[in-house]
């Protein structure tokens, strides 16, 4: 962290956060240039996104500094990021499907006429500007539902810049894009970094770390253990520190023992369902965790909806303990023991306006019923008993500790996502029913 002032735009300095008696982060430092792709990069719960919603104003840290521009800041809310440069492109998207691409880049900003109406043709004009600006083309005009999913990131790249940013904090850009579609972008990125706009990316995909950042710093357990520059590291040696041991040590193959000579807990025969799904068959004994690999669009989600009863099976059988099943919905697959956690958590697995304690009492309202009422003290200690046993397994295992302290967090009756923001993927907007009993 010797970089000099001058080409320093931001600085934050002894980084600590704690939810209840979690700390999630410790002590961290973190730099980023004018003109930088720096990558930030960690396992799940090391503390990015933690450190980035300070960044970004979600959360208020309990300790330490920022400074944007060599200038003390305090960052209480995400407006106050926004008027300070710093956007984020998060990694579910914040779009409104029926509006068009020019009215989501200046949702709640909308330009307005002299008599104080909107005005259409104007937000046009300064989208098509930005676009112009950005590199890429795309028609203001058209509506957002009816784009790919590489057009939806391009728009909210364009929403945040249109907000003057200069910082821009992308989360998992690529996680929904093809091939074709994560080139552009990386041209795209490449384009804004030549303008001054600095760039944190946070990834799990190492070729892409590589391949687009310039820095990159590793957080582990809630530290930061390395910046470097990427032209120093071996991909190998990346992967080291964010996983704490030797590549070898973590790639190595574990014997693991699980008794096959039992009766097999699931049997799929010949499954053919809706959507990609044909011919399918594989057996999973009680205690063994079979792995679906596959590149996008393969049929893994497909296959586990199928299984779950969201889409159709129309021919094949599922065998349950040695019985037969027959799953035509969510409720069947419930009843025969099994249990869905769905690839979009925030939008297909949980209603976000309903406390913690709701979401978690959905799939379990009829044990909760009597006479058409619900008993709410069966459901509190249920849900209480739920949350204290999640914290203990994940206190007793060390890692993860930033999933544990948002549950600490969230009591019970706390709201499921405190942002809520509106995540209208175009593939998939039907409801889900909740996926455990």
């Amino acid at each position: 962290m010797t970089t000099s002032t001058t080409s320093t735009i931001l600085q934050m300095k002894n980084i600590v956060k704690a939810f209840g008696a979690n700390t999630v982060l410790r002590g961290v430092d973190f730099e980023l240039q004018r003109g930088e792709v720096h990558a930030l990069l960690g396992s799940n719960g090391a503390g990015k996104s933690t450190l980035m919603k300070i960044l970004e104003g979600v959360y208020t840290p309990d300790g330490g500094e920022i400074e944007i521009n060599g200038t003390p800041v305090r960052i209480r809310s995400p407006q106050e990021a926004k008027a300070l440069g710093v956007g984020m492109v998060f990694q579910e998207f914040s779009l409104v499907p029926t509006l068009t691409v020019a009215q989501n880049v200046f949702l709640t900003r909308e330009p307005r006429t002299g008599a104080g109406l909107l005005n259409d043709a104007e937000c046009e004009r300064r989208t098509q500007a930005l676009f112009a600006e950005m590199g890429v083309q795309i028609d203001p005009k058209q509506v957002v539902a009816r784009m790919s999913t590489g057009y939806w990131q391009l728009t909210e790249i364009a929403k945040a810049l249109s907000q003057d940013a200069r910082i821009l904090i992308l989360d998992e850009p690529t996680a929904s894009l093809t091939k074709t579609e994560t080139e552009g972008l990386f041209e795209l990125i490449r384009r804004l970094k030549a303008k001054g706009i600095s760039i944190i990316y946070i990834s799990h995909r190492m070729e892409e770390i590589f391949e687009i950042a310039d820095r990159i710093t590793v957080m582990r357990d809630g530290m930061r253990v390395a910046t470097e520059r990427i032209a120093n590291l071996t991909m190998e040696q990346v992967i080291e520190q964010i996983v704490g041991q030797k590549v070898e040590q973590v790639l190595a193959w574990k014997d693991r023992h699980v008794n096959r000579t039992t009766a097999p807990l699931l049997e799929v025969k010949d499954l053919v369902a809706a959507d990609r799904v044909r011919n399918i068959s594989f057996t999973l004994y009680p205690g063994e965790i079979l792995g679906l690999a596959g590149l996008m669009g393969s049929g893994r989600t497909e296959l586990v909806r199928a299984l779950f009863g969201i889409n159709k099976i129309t021919n094949g059988e599922v065998r349950i303990r040695g019985r037969s099943v027959t799953i035509r919905k969510p409720d069947d697959a419930i009843a025969a023991g099994i249990c869905l956690i769905p690839e979009d958590r925030r939008v297909q697995g949980l209603v976000l306006d309903h406390s913690v304690k709701d979401n978690l009492l959905l799939p379990l309202l009829k044990r909760f019923q009597k006479f058409g009422l619900i008993d709410d003290a069966g459901g509190d200690k249920l849900v209480q008993s739920y949350v204290s046993t999640l914290l203990r397994r994940q206190s007793a295992k060390g890692g993860h500790r930033q999933m544990a302290s948002s549950r600490a967090r969230d009591t019970p009756h706390g709201r499921a996502d405190s942002r809520c923001r509106y995540r209208g993927e175009s593939r998939d907007r039907q409801y889900h029913p909740p996926t455990c009993r």
